[in-house]
């Protein structure tokens, strides 16, 4: 059996939402759908009435019955209570931030765990591992570089690179992953719905490749795009031996064949499909 493949142990911000009302007010908040979860940690947005990002966020069951988790950086956790705690009217809604809890993504089981959720973001059969403390862990853990290239290989949008506030979520691909179009109302739904009707967007997260190799994350030193002679969009990511990328296109090079680096015109850029 193969060992498993594991990511850095982090220890994010949890806040722990508890009361009868618990399930129905989070769905009326973010755009994931908080009543089928199971045993899975689901990526969700928190966005603005015109459908804009303001925190992309990760829901799953807490430890025990009728806890539910929004997992989050931990700079944000007052800023997302502060949002949430304006819409809570008179629900029977509770709000913590549990702390000491460390988790482990891998590719099959890293040790015995406290809490264990499925999650496919990482790994297509991947599992959450939640410890108490500190994790005892087995296998091939990768290193914060290597880690970093798994996620742009595998189009996974990162806070502060790819995500901002303001961004509408499809632009990122989070329509995918993070938006549920079959429950109930939310804020920002209805432009969201428009969005996913028309088909249309200005911008698309993609994953590109270089050729040649940039050489290492110093060549986005100049990161804007170029098709004919146009900016048509800028690298965000750019892997360790700088070879494959993430990137905003404008919609005028979404059926580009090759595109060029403006820093770098020798150089070609490829879609290898969109995040």
């Amino acid at each position: 059996m193969t060992d498993p493949l594991s990511l850095p142990a982090e220890q994010p911000g949890i806040i722990e939402v508890s009361g009868t009302d618990a399930v129905r007010f989070l769905n009326g908040q973010i755009t994931q759908d908080a009543r089928s979860l199971g045993q899975k940690c689901l990526p969700a947005c928190i966005t603005d009435a015109k459908g804009r990002l303001q925190h992309a966020i990760e829901i799953q069951q807490g430890p025990t019955e009728g806890l539910l988790w929004l997992i989050t950086r931990p700079d944000a956790l007052q800023e997302i209570i502060d949002r949430l705690d304006r819409y809570r009217i008179a629900d029977d809604v509770e709000f913590a931030t549990p702390a000491g809890w460390t988790r482990v993504r891998s590719s099959g089981n890293p040790g015995d765990a406290d809490l264990v959720r499925e999650s496919q973001l990482w790994f297509d059969e991947g599992r959450d591992h939640w410890w108490q403390g500190a994790p005892a862990i087995s296998g091939r853990q990768l290193s914060e570089s290597q880690t970093e290239d798994l996620r742009i290989a595998r189009g996974i949008p990162a806070w502060d690179r790819e995500l901002i506030p303001g961004l509408l979520p499809p632009e990122a691909g989070l329509d995918k992953t993070a938006i549920s179009y079959h429950k109930g109302c939310y804020i920002g739904q209805e432009v969201l719905s428009r969005i996913k009707s028309a088909g249309k967007l200005n911008r698309r997260l993609a994953r590109l490749s270089i050729s040649p190799a940039l050489g290492g994350q110093d060549g986005t030193r100049d990161n804007t795009l170029l098709f004919g002679g146009k900016e048509v969009g800028t690298l965000t990511s750019l892997s360790s031996d700088g070879s494959s990328a993430l990137g905003y296109l404008g919609k005028s090079a979404f059926d580009a064949d090759a595109l060029s680096l403006a820093s770098r015109p020798g150089l070609v850029v490829r879609r290898l499909g969109w995040a």
